[in-house]
Formats: structure tokens, sequence, C-alpha cells
């Protein structure tokens, strides 16, 4: 459909599309200079907006018409918005016309009917701290495109040098400003550490200032440490509290369990289950209880549940880069970290598939914009769960990134996401690079400078990799020739200009993206509350190699020696590194809800004094491997490096092959002592010869109380395998 731009009039029939107009105008000007008349049709295009339409469902709205004419259909300014943020996002704009590329006529109706995020106006935000109501006003109506009909604040948090209102002060005015654009306000508030009679009076006083609240999610953990029971309680006299003065509003409580607290899951179905409907549903997300599948057969048929998904985090959290695999390399993990701009759309949608058949909807957590990409995608899903991730994509580029070629920006949107698979030397890096900076307008859109901020990190990482690398290869040569000056000539030597110009353009762009909406990706310049909060400049120069380790040992000559061939194992024997190798290696499904403890991103743990083989740790109460090594049939010793392994672990775990257990390990004082950073430990286990069939090894070493962490692990013919203990 072609819409003529020349002439073009909107009008509008009731209160809430008479506002609902306001905002088209502007979005039409915005994006493409249209200048539109309000008032009666005439010979050029008409918008026509009705409010008051009797669908009996806010989120509900109807197009009609045809290139002359189109009229959109809403009960009220929410399905008015929800109308026009599908137009703008299959419009494209030419000099004298609106092309869009689909038939958007219909009447409209959403699969799930809670689609929303969680804007965190908080110090640990990587984006908000800077941000008034403004900027917030327009977040919200600029997701709302994507068909959000519920935003969530966190009121009760501090406030930072850089934040313009308290956090209950911020909340009491968003929450006017969310009602006005026709959303749901949804509060998140932990219980603390306080005592109940102060938190319950903290909380008094916020409902009383705020507003509009038509929903409470408590959390049962992160944070929260209350026995299901109590915490059950608590939150039904937090809705007494809260019905005073928002008398329709719901409490949703969280099947999120405490650490170490095995029956809290149990505990807490049974109190929803007593609870006599005091509660509108339950959410789950990180630290869940029971995987979804699980808990939507204990909870009551009619109780609902609400997702609450981590779009914001790449590691350490419920869903990291490539959560079915959990493969991130660890030279991107390293210097990207936990909070980068990371969109993730065809991961999410995958993720999305699995929990569809359980929720009446989500709420996202995220803490800032680095998520951009995600909320819209996870809500594009949720209103229409048929859709393709890439489509979604595309919707993005037109409704945001306007002016650009919508075809070479999704493109290079979904090059990202493939960019973090792999190691840092695939060619697509480069490609992605090329294709982003070809698309550069000097405009001030911050979400192509994110996009441009992301290609340049990449390459900057793929050119450090190739660099550092060799620069160890070619160092650990002269070691072993015994040139240990050439050694440290090498290790030394700077990066090229090439690359430090790389590094240049990175500092560049995030100065851009601070000032233009207060991202903050350092700790330093751009007041980011520590590295682990979208502070990329705080990570992207640590070690992702050996060069750091290699040379904090150069002083150390016999050390040295040793150091470059740590990793090295004969014939027959067998060296896994979880951060080299990846899960895939070992060639069997671990049991489910591990947790990868990453290092390397760790400016206090990678610093100098650590191997690249000991960054990822596998964290869970089972470990197992299935192997094929030689046939001979040999007694072999296996070592195991574990982190702060407790007494109580040692005593307790069980460590197996083929089925045979094993003694009790020894410590390898030498090999911990010279080869291991301070806080790991490598124990070696006797296997005999009869307990392994044709070479055949299946590994299994459990803990089911308090689980373990371990790094790596080596199968070899001598008990002394440590090449220094000769």
């Amino acid at each position: 459909m072609r819409l003529k731009t020349t002439r073009t009039t909107l009008i509008s029939y009731g209160d809430d599309a008479l506002r609902a107009a306001a905002i088209f105008e502007n979005e039409l000007f915005y994006r493409a200079g249209i200048r539109v008349k309000n008032g009666r049709e005439n010979a050029g295009t008409v918008l026509s907006l009705i409010s008051d339409a009797g669908f009996c469902d806010s989120d509900v709205f109807e197009i009609s018409g045809d290139e002359k004419k189109l009229t959109f259909r809403a009960d009220d300014i929410r399905g008015l918005i929800f109308a026009m943020g599908l137009f703008l996002r299959k419009a494209k704009f030419t000099e004298d016309e609106i092309i869009l590329v689909s038939d958007i006529r219909g009447l409209h109706r959403p699969a799930k009917p809670v689609r929303g995020h969680q804007l965190g106006f908080r110090p640990i935000s990587n984006t908000y701290d800077k941000w008034g109501p403004g900027e917030f006003e327009r977040y919200m109506l600029e997701l709302m495109f994507f068909g959000m009909n519920t935003v969530e604040f966190i009121p009760l948090t501090e406030q930072n040098s850089l934040m313009k209102l308290s956090g209950p002060a911020m909340t009491a005015v968003l929450s006017e400003k969310a009602k006005a654009l026709g959303l749901n306000v949804s509060l998140w508030i932990p219980n603390g550490d306080g005592s109940e009679e102060d938190e319950l009076r903290e909380r008094e006083a916020l409902f009383k200032s705020v507003p509009f609240i038509d929903a409470v999610f408590v959390p049962g953990s992160d944070p929260g440490d209350l026995p299901a029971k109590e915490m059950l309680e608590r939150c039904k006299r937090i809705k007494k509290i809260l019905n005073v003065y928002h008398p329709k509003a719901e409490l949703w409580p969280s099947a999120q369990a405490p650490h170490n607290a095995p029956e809290w899951g149990e505990e807490f179905i049974e109190g929803i289950k007593s609870s006599g409907g005091e509660f509108a549903g339950v959410i789950t997300g990180p630290n869940r209880a029971f995987n979804i599948d699980v808990l939507r057969e204990k909870l009551p048929e009619d109780t609902p549940i609400r997702f609450y998904p981590d779009v914001t985090h790449n590691l350490r959290c419920e869903h990291p880069v490539h959560f079915d695999k959990d493969d991130w390399h660890y030279a991107f993990s390293t210097c990207l970290s936990r909070e980068s701009i990371n969109p993730r759309p065809t991961e999410y949608k995958r993720l999305f598939e699995t929990v569809r058949p359980y929720t009446v909807g989500s709420v996202t957590y995220s803490d800032g914009v680095n998520d951009d990409v995600n909320k819209a995608v996870w809500c594009a899903l949720e209103w229409d769960p048929e859709q393709k991730a890439e489509d979604a994509v595309e919707d993005y580029v037109r409704a945001y990134l306007y002016g650009y070629d919508p075809e070479k920006s999704a493109a290079a949107i979904l090059l990202l996401e493939k960019n973090w698979e792999g190691t840092p030397l695939e060619k697509r890096i480069d490609f992605t690079h090329y294709l982003i900076n070809s698309l550069k307008k000097g405009d001030d859109c911050w979400r192509f400078e994110q996009l441009w901020f992301r290609a340049l990190c990449d390459k900057y990482v793929k050119e450090r990799f190739i660099a550092d690398t060799a620069a160890v290869g070619a160092a650990k040569a002269q070691i072993i020739r015994g040139d240990i000056n050439g050694a440290a000539s090498t290790l030394s030597a700077p990066l090229s200009e090439h690359v430090t110009a790389l590094r240049d353009e990175i500092e560049q762009s995030a100065g851009r993206l601070f000032q233009r909406i207060g991202m903050q990706l350092g700790t330093k310049d751009y007041f980011s509350s520590g590295w682990e909060r979208g502070a990329t400049l705080a990570t992207i120069d640590l070690p992702i190699t050996d060069k750091d380790w290699l040379m904090s040992l150069i002083d150390r000559p016999e050390l040295l020696r040793k150091a470059v061939k740590r990793n090295e194992v004969g014939d027959g024997e067998y060296y896994f590194s979880l951060a080299l190798h990846g899960l895939g290696a070992l060639w069997v499904y671990q049991e489910p809800d591990f947790y990868m403890d990453f290092q390397g991103d760790r400016p206090n743990v990678n610093n100098g004094a650590f191997p690249v083989c000991l960054q990822k740790l596998f964290d869970h109460f089972c470990l197992r491997a299935e192997l094929e090594l030689s046939e001979e049939n040999v007694d072999r010793y296996l070592t195991v490096t574990y982190k702060k392994p407790s007494r109580f672990f040692l005593e307790r775990h069980r460590a197996s092959v083929n089925g045979t257990l094993l003694g009790r390990p020894k410590l390898n004082e030498l090999f911990t002592k010279e080869m291991c950073p301070e806080g790991f430990f490598a124990y070696t286990y006797f296997i005999p010869a009869d307990a392994i069939s044709g070479g055949r090894i299946k590994l299994e070493i459990t803990e089911r109380t308090a689980g373990f962490e371990t790094a790596e692990f080596r199968i070899t013919f001598k008990e002394d395998f440590y090449y220094g203990s000769h």
C-alpha cells in the first residue's frame, strides 16, 4: 500500500483519539518531515483515529481503509498507540510517499495479555541515572510501538549524583506519565534486611505517594532469603496495605528460591494453594524454584504464570549467551562482559518458544538500554508468537532507525548476534564492521550508535586476539630456546596503530552514547556503578591470552619454562579446559541448571596472574564426560583443578570412571603451587586399569549437597604428570 504525503490530514474522534493524534503527528514529522493538517477530510491522504470503539479491551485495535484513507479504531489511547506503532513498524518513507511493506488492515489482538519491561531507575542501571521524566516518557512510548502494555519500576532505591529525583519521587511522576499513555504500572519491591514493621511502613508511604499502581511484584529471592511461608504471609500484609490506596492493584509473588533452601519451592507451592486466591498469579525468573513446566504442573490450574526473562545479561545469569550450549568464547566473555550491548533476537525467539505454552506473558528483567533490540523482539513475540525474529528485527529498524537502509540495518543487527558464534577469528566480524560503517550517517541516532559501538568492540577483540595469540606463540618458542629477553620484548610489544585506532574509536563512541542518552559504558568518565554493570570500557582491555600471565613470570625463568608446557599431555592422554574447549568437548549433556562462574571479565582476578585455561568455572552438583582414549590396558590418573574445594566436599564427593568408584584424591602440591593461582587446587585420583574398557571412559564427579566448581582436568599415565615434578 502506498500513501501520498503531499497533503496528509489527521482526524480524531474522541478525547483519547485527540491525544493519540498529537503523538502520531509528531512521529510523522520526526521521521519524514511530514506536516499534517488537522481537521476535515480533503483530496489528500486521510488518517483517522477513533477512540471508544467498543472492543472492551484496551489492547485491541482495528485498521481499515485504503490508500486514500486509513482508519485506526481502539477503545482508548493504548490501542491507538499500538495501531500507530504497527503502522510505523511497517512504513518506509520516501520523498512523497509512505510505503507499507505489508497489509496492516484488520482486527489486531495480542496472544498474551501481559507484555512489559522493567525500567529500573536505580544506581546500578547502565543508562537511566541521567534520565528525567521526559526521557522515560519517550522510551515508554517507543516500547509501546511493539505492544508493551505494562511498565515496571523499581521505586525503593538509593539516589546517586546523576539522578535528578529519588526513586519514590521518580516513580510517582512516571506512574502518571505511564497511565497517560494507557500503560499498566507494576512495581518491583523485594523484601529487605530491615524489620518487617519498618518495611511495611516504608511500603505504605510509597503506595500512598504513587498515584497509579496496578501490580506489585515481590521476588522470593535475588534479593531476599525469607522462608517461603514467611515470604507469602508478608506478601499478604503488603497487599492489604496496597489495596487501601489502590483497591484494584494485584500482588504477584515470585517462585525465585533463595540459595541453599531445597524445600523452599514445595513450601511456596503449598502457600499458594492455601492462599485463597489472595494473589493474582505467580512469577518465575532467575533462581527459579522449578523449571517452568514443572511449576505449571504444581500450581493450581487457575493460577497464571508471568515470566521474568533476563534479556539484559550475557553471562552469570539465567540465560547466558548460547544458553543451550553455554559456549560463548572466553575472549568475548572477557572483553564484553555481563551487560554489554547485546542484540540476541534469534536466541530469544528459541527461549520464547520453550516458555510460551505456560505463561500469560512476561515483564522482562532489564537494567538499561543495552538490550533495546531484545525488548522489542520479546514484546513482538508476545503479541504474535508465530512471527520470525528476523521480521521483528526489520520492524525494529523501520520503527527506530528511520532514514537508515532497512534491509542492510536489519542484516547488521542479525550479524552482531552471529559475531558471538565461534571464535574471534571469524571473517564475519570484519564484514559486520564494514557493513555498519558503510551505513553511518553522522546523525544523533543513539540506537545506531549502539550498533557501531558493538561492531567496534567485536573488531577490536578480534584484532587483539590475533595479535596477542601470535605474540604468545612466538614468545613460547623463544622461551623454549632459552631466549628470555627476546620473549620479554615480544610479550611487551605494543599493539599496532591500526588496533589502537580502533580502541580510540570505541572511546569516542562511548562518549557519544553518554552524551545522547546517558549510557554509562565506563566507571571513570561515565559513572557506571561497576565493571559488571555495562562498563565495557573497564573490561575491553583485559587479558584474552596467556600473554600477561607469561609476562608476570618473566623474572622466574625456570617457572616460565614450565608454564609454556602447562597444558601439554602425551599420546593417549587427555586434557580438558572449560574455557579453551567448552562443554561440547565432553561429549555428553550435563545435568540441567549448571552455572558458569566466568572469571575472565573480573578486573581484580584477570589481572595477569591468571592463565586463560582457568577463566571459566563449571559450578554444579555433577560433572560428566564420555571420552575415547587409547586402548592400552594400564592404570591412569585423573587430575582435576577445583576452586576452593571445602573439606566437606573432599570427604563427601564421589568420582567414578565407568561406574568404578575412585578413591579419595591427593593434593598435587607442586602443580598447585606453581601453576594454579590463589584459591585453585589440583587433586589427583587413581584410575585402575580394570575400570577402563577399550579406552572408553565415562567420568562422573558428584557432590549433591553444596556442589563444587572446577575449571579443568587431565587424564595421564603417570601420577607425576607435571614435568616440573620429574
